[in-house]
């Protein structure tokens, strides 16, 4: 299934300049991601790939288009209507990742587009406006993202996202992350979402979000 993000992430790796080989070192790394949160190993692995100036150049693109793409209009499985996905279901684990290493990057952009993110994806946020993210991975891995950060503008970045955000699930879970101080990647103590946390809505229930 198609959505706006990768839709956005093709048409400007389409003008990709020269040679793209750390850039594909670090999708691989970003596709081999699993479990809830990043393990130290994996995060200090995406650090050093990102010393690649292409690769660091990519998990921007990455990050940055999931917050200024536009949703495309996409036909729901369930009953036959129409959902302006933002990110579906077959990308939300690449995405997730690479707001993980944007995170443990910390590079001056990470802040602004993890909280852009962040916003856009959260629970309670617009689906007309926003457009819809198939999983609530994405705005726990900008939580998760701007904790391992650690800056003052992470911070404020989580407080803003915490007075926005009027879903009690992820407001209250962006209230936490920062208060321990950063010690190196993986180091971040953040409170994720469980499993039966609710999400976004009607149609993200029963969607299987």
């Amino acid at each position: 299934m198609g959505d706006g993000w990768s839709a956005a992430v093709l048409e400007q790796a389409a003008r990709w300049p020269g040679e793209a080989s750390g850039a594909n070192l670090l999708l691989r790394h970003l596709m081999a991601a699993a479990g809830s949160k990043p393990s130290r190993k994996w995060l200090e692995r995406a650090v050093a790939l990102l010393r690649d100036p292409g690769a660091a150049e990519m998990l921007r693109m990455l990050v940055e288009s999931a917050g200024t793409g536009e949703a495309i209009m996409v036909r729901r499985r369930w009953d036959g209507g129409e959902l302006p996905y933002l990110v579906s279901e077959a990308n939300k684990d690449l995405l997730r990742a690479a707001c993980w290493a944007a995170g443990a990057l910390a590079a001056d952009w990470a802040v602004p587009a993890l909280h852009a993110v962040g916003g856009r994806s959260a629970w309670g946020a617009s689906l007309a406006v926003n457009g819809y993210v198939a999983s609530a991975k994405i705005p726990n891995a900008c939580v998760y993202g701007l904790g391992l950060i650690g800056s003052e503008p992470a911070i404020a970045g989580l407080l803003d996202l915490q007075r926005r955000v009027k879903h009690a699930g992820f407001a209250g879970r962006s209230a936490r992350p920062w208060r321990p101080r950063r010690r190196g990647p993986g180091s971040a103590r953040v409170s994720w979402p469980s499993a039966s946390s609710p999400t976004r809505g009607s149609t993200a229930a029963a969607s299987g979000r």
